[in-house]
C-alpha cells in the first residue's frame, strides 16, 4: 500500500465512518430517520465528531469546509440545497492521492454506481457487494437513492440492486441498528 492509501484508510479509523481506498471520499454513520425527500447533507454532529477524529490525527481547520495536514487535505463539500438533487461530484471518485472528500451514505452509494458504470467491464455483483459493505457500516437512504438515479446512468444498475439492497438493509438495521428505520 502507498502512503495515500495508508491515508485514507486512517481517515476512516473513526468509530462510524467509512472508506474504500479505491476512492477520495470517505462517510459516517447517520442515526437519522430517512424520509424519502430529506435533504441529503452532513449533521452539525456528523461533522463535528469527524472534526474531532481528524484534530486528533493532527488535522488543522484551514478554511470553515477543509481540514488539512501537510498535503492532506479533507474536505466538507458544500450541500445541494434542493431536494431530491444530487451532490455528485466526478471528484469523489478520483483516485485518493492528497484531497478527500466527506459525503453522506447516500451520496457515497451514488458515487459507487457512477464508479461502476464508469467501467466497461464492471460486474453488477461486484457493486452489490461494495453497496453492501457500506450498508453494514453506515445504512444510507435507498429512496433518496433511487431518486438521484432517475434519468441517469446509474439508474439501471441502481434500480437492478434495489430489492436485494432494501432486503439486506432492513436485516442489517434489524440487527445492528434497531434505532434506526429500514428505508
Amino acid at each position: 500500500m502507498n502512503a495515500s492509501v495508508n491515508e485514507i484508510l486512517n481517515l476512516a479509523s473513526c468509530k462510524d465512518t467509512f472508506a474504500i481506498c479505491d476512492f477520495a471520499m470517505l462517510t459516517i454513520y447517520d442515526d437519522n430517520f430517512f424520509v424519502r425527500n430529506d435533504y441529503d447533507i452532513l449533521s452539525l454532529g456528523q461533522r463535528q465528531h469527524l472534526q474531532k477524529h481528524l484534530l486528533g490525527l493532527g488535522f488543522k481547520q484551514s478554511s470553515g469546509k477543509v481540514m488539512q495536514k501537510g498535503n492532506i487535505c479533507v474536505e466538507f463539500p458544500t450541500p445541494n440545497r434542493l431536494l431530491s438533487a444530487s451532490a455528485f461530484q466526478a471528484e469523489f471518485i478520483a483516485p485518493f492521492r492528497t484531497h478527500a472528500f466527506v459525503v453522506t451514505p447516500t451520496m457515497f452509494a451514488e458515487a459507487l454506481c457512477y464508479a461502476a458504470v464508469q467501467q466497461p467491464d464492471a460486474e453488477l455483483d461486484a457493486l452489490e457487494l461494495q453497496l453492501k459493505t457500506l450498508i453494514e457500516h453506515c445504512p444510507f437512504n435507498l429512496e433518496l437513492w433511487q431518486i438521484l438515479a432517475i434519468n441517469t446512468s446509474i439508474e439501471t444498475p441502481v434500480n437492478s440492486l434495489l430489492p436485494a439492497l432494501q432486503q439486506h438493509q432492513a436485516k442489517v438495521i434489524s440487527s445492528q441498528f434497531k434505532n434506526k428505520r429500514a428505508y
